[in-house]
Formats: C-alpha cells, sequence, structure tokens
C-alpha cells in the first residue's frame, strides 16, 4: 500500500522522532542528511534540536554498490544523527553510518518512517509502512499559469 504523507503527518512523526531522542538524551553536534530525501527531515531535527551544523552524506550508487562521496571536515569525537526520510532497504543508511564511525563519529540513525524490508532498524523513527510517499516527493510544483 502507497501511503500519501501530508505535511502534517510529517510534523507528527518529526515530533515523535524528537521526542525519542530526547528521552535517549543525545545531543547531537552534527546532523547528517542523506539526499535528496533526508534534506527535510534534517532541518526539521536541526531546528528542534538545536543544531546548526547540518552537513549532505552523498552515497551513490554503482554498479549495485553503495559508496560515500568523501566528506572534508573533522569527525573524530563528534556525535552525528544521521536522517533519512524513509528507510525501505536502509542500505545508503548503513553504508553511512559506517563511514562515518570509520572517521571517527559518534552516530546514531533517524528516520521518519521505515519499512519491514529495511535491512536496519535506525535508533529513533515515528512508524512502519509499506511505502510513502511525501509532500516533497509530489512531482513538479504548480505556478499560478499551471492551474486551471
Amino acid at each position: 500500500m502507497n501511503t500519501s504523507v501530508t505535511w502534517g503527518d510529517v510534523e507528527i512523526a518529526a515530533l515523535d522522532v524528537i521526542g525519542q531522542i530526547r528521552v535517549d538524551r543525545f545531543h547531537p553536534e552534527v546532523i547528517a542528511a542523506i539526499p535528496r530525501g533526508g534534506w527535510i527531515p534534517a532541518v526539521l531535527f536541526a531546528y528542534l534540536l538545536k543544531v546548526k551544523d547540518i552537513i549532505s552524506i552523498e552515497v551513490q550508487k554503482t554498479n549495485g554498490r553503495r559508496q560515500i562521496t568523501p566528506l572534508t571536515g573533522m569527525f573524530q569525537g563528534r556525535t552525528v544523527l544521521i536522517v533519512e526520510d524513509l528507510l525501505e532497504t536502509g542500505r545508503s543508511l548503513i553504508v553511512a553510518r559506517d563511514y562515518l564511525r570509520n572517521l571517527g563519529a559518534t552516530t546514531k540513525t533517524a528516520s521518519l518512517l521505515i519499512t519491514s524490508r529495511s535491512e536496519i532498524i535506525p535508533d529513533y523513527y515515528s512508524r512502519k509502512v509499506d511505502h510513502a510517499r511525501f509532500p516533497w516527493e509530489m512531482g513538479p510544483l504548480q505556478t499560478r499559469s499551471d492551474t486551471p
């Protein structure tokens, strides 16, 4: 089943995840978004957690393998929250987590939603779905001249 997620649903899921992070007393210094889906929840989490350092961690799929575009910056000893919107398989999240840990970061993972097919259960998530379509995936934005 394809679940259409509204902006209100996103807000509820984000607040749910933030609540879990606060209960866990995790205080990330950096939020790492996995593009493209992770950007919007990463910004929401950054505002709610008052984190100013947000990075994009690109995971490219080449010939069936996922690889990280090398990052610049120091991660040794830093706490990083890695963010996705939906974990279908979770493979990109696993690669990103392992990459940052190899750079010396302490990591936790978060996703608004996950599927039962995900190979990883993130540290924080709101709920399981079969599939989801987020408001930012709804297609081209309409302009006034496009509307009837």
